[in-house]
């Protein structure tokens, strides 16, 4: 995307402030000596270029820092909604835990009722 686009520029401003570096450097090299205009009318080409490229790094880097700064903040409230869950799920298992052994109590209570004798009633209740 957007990211990829910036680092496909980035490397041709790379590229292109490195191929300049070069042609300057074989101009310099040759025997037969250029118009000095020229030479300085591609040397500024070339300090323009490294400007743009310059400037461009620059955005790219504080583009990707604010990415990176997104990616951490929402990796924290992810990591923080996890956690809420986490204690809520583990609230829920004792619970349930809670009222399996509630159940099974009553259960057992019943079972003993049923078994008993029936009992005569209290004396004074009809």
């Amino acid at each position: 995307g957007i990211k990829h686009g910036m680092e496909q520029k980035l490397s041709q401003l790379t590229a292109r402030g490195e191929q300049l570096t070069q042609d300057v450097l074989a101009m310099k090299a040759r025997s037969s000596p250029e118009p000095t205009n020229f030479l300085s009318a591609e040397r500024e080409q070339l300090v323009a270029h490294s400007e743009q490229l310059v400037a461009h790094s620059d955005h790219f880097r504080r583009q990707q820092l604010a990415e990176q700064e997104q990616a951490v903040k929402e990796f924290r409230a992810m990591r923080a909604e996890r956690a809420e869950q986490d204690s809520r799920i583990k609230e829920l298992t004792e619970l349930v835990a809670a009222l399996r052994e509630e159940k099974e109590a009553l259960a057992a209570s019943l079972l003993e009722a049923r078994r008993a004798p029936p009992q005569a009633p209290e004396p004074g209740r009809s």
